[in-house]
């Protein structure tokens, strides 16, 4: 990560159930996974990734727009409603 982002809240449990690889977890387990995430809101404009970070964070697009640039400069802007969002 390149900027720091404010890290607001932990992750409610129907948020958690939405997501796509978390779909199948139940109460108790979404429950526990929830204790150890947080939810961060970054500023318009802020970088949270550059290419090539070795990075192991997931990221889910819970709210608001994000821009992808790949290294060939072609951009793509995703959104929390697309359905991609709720993958990693």
């Amino acid at each position: 990560m390149l900027e720091k982002f404010e890290t607001t809240e932990r992750p409610s449990l129907r948020t958690l159930a939405s997501l796509s690889t978390l779909q199948d977890l139940d109460e108790d387990q979404l429950k526990h996974l929830s204790g150890q995430l947080v939810v961060s809101r970054a500023p318009k404009g802020t970088r949270l990734l550059s290419h090539g970070s070795t990075d192991e964070s997931t990221f889910y697009l819970l709210e608001g727009k994000l821009r992808l640039e790949a290294v060939d400069g072609a951009v793509q802007t995703m959104s929390h409603e697309d359905p991609s969002a709720a993958n990693p």
